[in-house]
């Protein structure tokens, strides 16, 4: 408790002067037994002008992202993983909504695991849908011990947080991860003793309730604790094992739509779980710097560096079942002989989510260089190459706007254009236009004649039906000249210094307007 205090009281200071946060509330739990071993509800219960006389950690406040993990907990319950691939593209999710990430960017496809712990909104809002909506959620999140009212219907907002819930309770959810999916009742007292000595009440320890899978809560808590990502350092405990994540919930105010109102930090090691409510506690909005990692975060921090500094750092412990393999970081799927190798990573999977499907995302083609379409027999023979590509696919089908979404994305990211598919036949070659393909004969130097070194021209007859572009002339398959205009003669150069009686073979190409060529070849004598 002294140390709870301590860390609102010395982040008191700096959160008011930089984010016009006025008051903290802190609440420490341990998971096992479901014991509160500290509580802060205000920064200064005798402070009039913060309103320090309320409990901040039993009010209803907007948890911002820090309600991701549980949305993503649920769609992996229904088949999803750390692995599974959801575009952060702009996208429609009803009339006229277009949400935003916190940076007003877009990145792409991204997997859960990345999504997650870089707290992407558009994901999360598909994770919603994957999750089975609020019908779904409302009733997964009582077992967590959050009551949501069913009555208000949220939507997808529900997934970046707009659902109240008390810090209180919060930190008993967050305590299921930490506890491998076992729920226990949150106990504000030991004992209770009347005057006399007789004890009224007193905690118990229960079994607990099991309301997530351990497999699911260890993969959420493996993401939330994943120092491959940039979680950042004041979401890490030195010399502890501990996962965190931030929030940041906004409001309207008469100025912006969109400034922070309520920041938090939640985060766990296996003996500990906390959480961290700043902002103000009649509700005005807070400065524009104010977020979950740089208003509440650091009390956070300092809270669980002193509370852990005593106590060996243990890891989370993986539980049966959990299974590790290469799949493709396009889908999530087993990869196919198409995938590139810089396309392939490990992940972990629950037992129930192991992919057995081949990633067919990637795949090849062959493509008419000339066009770029899909070749057909009539292209250009010379043109053809195999063409790797990736199809950039919606992961429900028949959400027709987040496709629409993801081909406006594709068609604006050149760096993506190589793997985009190519999907038109190439309906330039036909029949008739290969029946026109060029023809080209050396009429000089003859066949097997003689000729002196030096620069030698070149003589060619040729016909092109479709429109005639080019004769490129070579010598021993090096390219000496082009010519583009009538008669299309050449030159090549054979060394001064070449021996008598050695041997050179002439070859002229034509192209023709649509890419059909021939050639020509005839070997000289010096």
């Amino acid at each position: 408790q002294e140390y709870a205090e301590e860390s609102v009281e010395t982040y008191r200071e700096q959160n008011a002067s930089y984010h016009e946060a006025g008051n903290a509330s802190l609440v420490a739990i341990h998971p096992q037994t479901g014991q509160i071993l500290a509580m802060v509800g205000s920064a200064d219960y005798f402070d009039e002008e913060i309103d320090g006389n309320v409990n901040i950690a039993t009010r209803y406040r907007q948890p911002g992202s820090s309600f991701k993990p549980f949305v993503y907990a649920l769609a992996f319950l229904n088949g999803y993983s750390p692995a599974t691939v959801l575009y952060d593209v702009q996208t429609q999710f009803g009339p006229g909504q277009y949400p935003q990430n916190y940076d007003g960017d877009f990145v792409g496809p991204i997997a859960i695991r990345s999504a997650l712990a870089l707290s992407r909104n558009i994901p999360a809002i598909k994770a919603y849908f994957l999750a089975g909506q609020e019908t779904e959620i409302i009733p997964f999140m009582e077992g967590f011990g959050i009551e949501l009212d069913e009555t208000i219907g949220y939507g997808w907002p529900l997934a970046l947080g707009s659902g109240e819930v008390r810090l209180l309770d919060l930190v008993g959810a967050y305590s299921v991860f930490a506890n491998n999916g076992t729920k226990k009742e949150i106990s504000p007292i030991l004992k209770i003793e009347n005057s006399d000595g007789e004890v009224l009440e007193q905690w118990e320890d229960e079994t607990g309730e099991q309301v997530l899978d351990p497999q699911v809560a260890y993969l959420i808590t493996d993401i939330l604790s994943d120092s491959s990502i940039n979680l950042g350092p004041r979401l890490r405990v030195n010399g502890q094992h501990v996962a965190a994540k931030t929030g940041t919930s906004n409001k309207k105010n008469e100025y912006d739509d969109n400034v922070p109102n309520n920041t938090w930090t939640l985060g766990y090691s296996t003996k500990l779980a906390a959480g961290v409510w700043v902002g103000n506690a009649d509700g005005t909005s807070l400065g524009y710097t104010a977020s979950g990692y740089d208003s509440a975060a650091p009390i956070w921090n300092d809270f669980m560096t002193k509370a852990l500094a005593d106590l060996s750092s243990e890891a989370f412990d993986q539980p049966d079942g959990i299974v590790e393999m290469a799949v493709t970081t396009s889908s999530g799927l087993l990869p196919s002989s198409y995938t590139p190798d810089d396309m392939i990573k490990t992940e972990k999977f629950a037992s129930f989510n192991v992919p057995t499907e081949i990633d067919a995302l990637w795949a090849a083609a062959t493509v008419d260089g000339f066009t770029g379409l899909v070749a057909t027999e009539y292209s250009p023979e010379w043109s053809l190459e195999e063409k790797e590509f990736q199809k950039h696919v919606a992961i429900i089908p028949e959400y027709t706007y987040w496709q629409a979404g993801i081909d406006a994305w594709a068609a604006e990211n050149d760096e993506f254009e190589e793997f985009l598919e190519p999907t038109d036949l190439d309906d330039i070659h036909t029949a008739e236009t290969l029946a026109n393909a060029p023809t080209i004969l050396i009429s000089s130097p003859s066949p097997y004649g003689l000729i002196a070194p030096g620069r030698n021209t070149v003589e060619v007859e040729v016909k092109a039906l479709n429109g005639l572009d080019q004769v490129e002339f070579y010598l021993e398959g090096s390219l000496q000249y082009t010519s583009v205009s009538s008669p299309y003669s050449g030159t090549v150069r054979i060394a001064s210094n070449a021996a008598s009686g050695s041997t050179y073979e002439i070859t002229a190409y034509v192209y023709d307007d649509l890419g059909y060529r021939s050639s020509s070849t005839v070997e000289v004598q010096v």
